[in-house]
């Protein structure tokens, strides 16, 4: 219990810096994206101002006569467009006409792109957007002009390069605290639930010693009333003060019980032994009462099967689920065992008709003193014996957690119930 509680703590406390970490990284990643393309249009915007005024207009390369259906003079030398120098080698822009024909074609001419290769990104872009993202890396914008409309262009692969570096950066840093902080809490974690520890084994430990202190006083009862009883002859109230010794007895043993489940794996003797034989063994002494109760008794017990683990636990955990089957199914009910191996793992099953359990009772059928069924409780005057102490499941979950493995109830709420054990 401690071990799953610490492996919680540990798992909760990381899917937490986990989601926080990945919080910040995303928000990291959009302000910087969304501010580098904000920039981005800003400069388009700058450039495209200068570009409409008349003493900034953008020289054109020669233009192929054949490609727009005009010739046009290779223009004479012009200094660089205005704005950053640097600027202009990564801004180009496509003039189109009111017909959507290419006018022209304005770009630098010792920039690594050809003219091709804009045409190529130009029609990508939708010239009736006022901005956008054409392949990842190249802003646009677009304005309207008396001849048609100038779609300008920004090589933003440099930006898209140094947001990708960030991230990765910022990745790997983050990968690297979270793998130091899972350090520190996989040591703190274990200072933390100490107290947590410390409560429960001293719980456990005075479990133990009061149940083994109560059982000299129980059996010094239980002897002088039948002392009593011999002399006295039949009398229902030393009946009532046996059987209510008897009942202590076995809440004492069943404590007893849990006091060594919880004590781990380690206190149970672990072999190698036929699980088979086990369930059929316990399964057998339930015959009688099926018949006396008048209920269908099924058993699927192949032989063969094999099991490491501790075979009294084992019998144990099938007694238990069987008594419990038979404790709460419906008058001339049916209970049926099954015990089945696929690969590694074993599985027992118990099914009983009967009312079912709820969805919500069976997040709790499995926690100790818990009960189904209230109106089943034993009653002080020797009455409503078909009830237990809520110990039993408890006790079959525990015995199934010692062996490594897990223990589930499946119901409809109505008619059946199944609770199955994997070993």
């Amino acid at each position: 219990m401690i071990r799953r509680l610490r492996y919680k703590f540990i798992a909760v406390t990381m899917l937490c810096i986990g989601a926080l970490f990945l919080l910040i990284l995303l928000v990291i990643n959009v302000f910087m994206t969304v501010s580098s393309q904000n920039r981005g249009y800003e400069m388009l915007r700058r450039f495209a101002d200068e570009m409409e005024s008349p003493e900034g207009r953008m020289p054109l390369e020669r233009e192929r006569p054949d490609r727009y259906g005009r010739g046009q003079e290779e223009p004479a030398d012009t200094p660089p467009p205005p704005g950053n120098y640097q600027d202009a080698f990564r801004i180009f822009s496509i003039e189109y006409g009111p017909d959507g024909e290419i006018l022209s074609v304005n770009y630098n001419h010792d920039s690594d792109l050809s003219e091709d290769d804009i045409l190529l990104i130009g029609e990508k872009a939708d010239p009736q957007e006022e901005r956008g993202l054409v392949g990842g890396h190249y802003l646009f914008l677009s304005r309207e002009t008396d001849s048609g409309t100038i779609l300008f262009f920004l090589d933003y692969s440099v930006e898209h390069s140094m947001i990708f570096s960030l991230f990765l950066l910022c990745l790997a840093a983050g990968l690297a605290g979270i793998f130091f902080l899972f350090l520190a809490v996989l040591f703190l974690s274990r200072w933390m639930i100490r107290p947590v520890a410390d409560t429960l084994e001293k719980q456990k430990q005075f479990i133990a010693d009061a149940s083994h202190e109560l059982k000299t006083p129980l059996t010094i009862i239980s002897a002088n009333a039948e002392v009593l009883s011999c002399s006295l002859g039949e009398n229902k109230w030393l009946g009532h003060i046996l059987e209510q010794v008897a009942r202590m007895n076995t809440l004492i043993r069943e404590l007893l019980d849990l006091a060594r489940m919880d004590s781990g794996p380690k206190s149970l003797p672990m072999t190698t032994f036929d699980l088979s034989r086990a369930v059929s063994s316990a399964a057998l002494s339930f015959e009688s009462l099926a018949y006396e109760s008048q209920k269908t008794y099924r058993m699927d017990i192949p032989e063969g099967i094999f099991c490491q683990g501790d075979e009294a636990a084992i019998r144990q955990l099938a007694t238990i689920l069987l008594d419990n089957a038979f404790k709460y199914s419906d008058e001339r009910g049916t209970v049926s065992v099954s015990l089945s191996k696929k690969g590694e793992k074993r599985t027992l099953s118990v099914t009983n008709t009967g009312k079912g359990i709820s969805a919500e009772e069976q997040k709790h059928i499995f926690e100790r003193f818990y009960r189904s069924d209230a109106s089943r409780s034993r009653q002080p005057d020797g009455g409503g014996q078909s009830g237990g102490y809520g110990l039993g499941l408890a006790i079959a979950a525990s015995i199934v957690a010692a062996h490594g493995g897990r223990i589930s109830v499946r119901s409809d709420g109505q008619s059946q119930t199944t609770i199955t054990a994997v070993l």
